[in-house]
């Protein structure tokens, strides 16, 4: 053989070297499938447990809701009753008004 040149043995030792570096690219190959893998679920668990908070913020905005038509119907039947009760109470001060004019007046002519 001349020199320089590589023999069998090396050709076998770089052949071997390589095999390796392929196990290795093969292993860590996996640890990322297993990665992966646990990050999906661990995905899953989140959005399945954000898909239940989304669910109950939805319920307690309903419910919310709700409350928030009665209390409108409350302030509304209030604001009702409220302008009844000053349409009244201008009512008795313009009879008020009415008798005592016709007091005054009645007082005049028996004067």
């Amino acid at each position: 053989m001349p020199a320089g040149e590589p023999t069998l043995r090396d050709v076998l030792s770089v052949i071997e070297e390589i095999r390796q570096d392929v196990e290795e690219i093969r292993q860590d190959v996996e640890g990322l499938r297993q990665d992966v893998s646990r990050t999906n679920e661990r995905l899953e668990a989140l959005a399945a447990d954000q898909a239940k908070r989304w669910a109950e913020q939805e319920r307690r905005w309903a419910e919310q809701g709700i409350e928030n038509r009665v209390i409108l119907e409350r302030i509304d039947t209030y604001q009702k009753a409220s302008a009844q009760v000053v349409n009244l109470a201008f009512a008795l001060i313009g009879a008020a008004t009415v008798a005592l004019v016709g007091i005054v007046l009645r007082l005049a002519v028996s004067l």
